[in-house]
């Protein structure tokens, strides 16, 4: 499988073919602790997102802490503003949906999970809700830059 594209921030991120629509996401920090996901990059309207999956959960302390957040079965979505000259990518911000929730509960269903907020809702409610809230200082973070490691190259097997 041939590296499509190689990505720097405070960790290397590494994109690879994996199959029709989907890559292969290894992200390794720089203690060397390393997650693969399955990746998808899709859009809502004009704005594009990744949706991360973890290839495999298990208690390893060599894996990424990113990994640990997604032991509940489920999908990490990150806001995707830049792909070209950089990767601008946006997460979660945790705090605000928390708060957001806390104070509307009815906004998008979901519930606890200890200390964590598992979001319950369909496809098309969480599209909305995600919709609504892409204004900065809410449900996304502001955006972090990957840099790019390598030029992308042709997959070969």
């Amino acid at each position: 499988m041939a590296s499509l594209w190689r990505w720097r921030w405070d960790e290397s991120w590494k994109f690879e073919e994996d199959g029709d629509k989907t890559l292969k996401l290894t992200i390794t920090e720089k203690e060397g602790k390393k997650g693969v996901f399955t990746a998808r990059l899709f859009k809502l309207k004009q704005e594009r997102f990744l949706d991360l999956t973890p290839k495999q959960c298990e208690f390893d302390p060599k894996q990424i802490d990113l990994v640990g957040a997604s032991m509940i079965p489920g999908h990490l979505l990150i806001r995707v503003s830049q792909m070209e000259p950089g990767l601008k990518l946006a997460f979660f911000d945790a705090d605000w949906l928390k708060k957001h929730l806390e104070e509307n509960p009815r906004a998008l269903a979901h519930r606890g999970e200890g200390e964590k907020l598992l979001l319950t809702a369909g496809t098309a409610e969480l599209q909305k809700f995600i919709m609504k809230h892409l204004g900065e200082g809410e449900l996304f973070d502001k955006p972090g830059e990957l840099v790019r490691n390598t030029k992308p190259t042709a997959a070969t097997n």
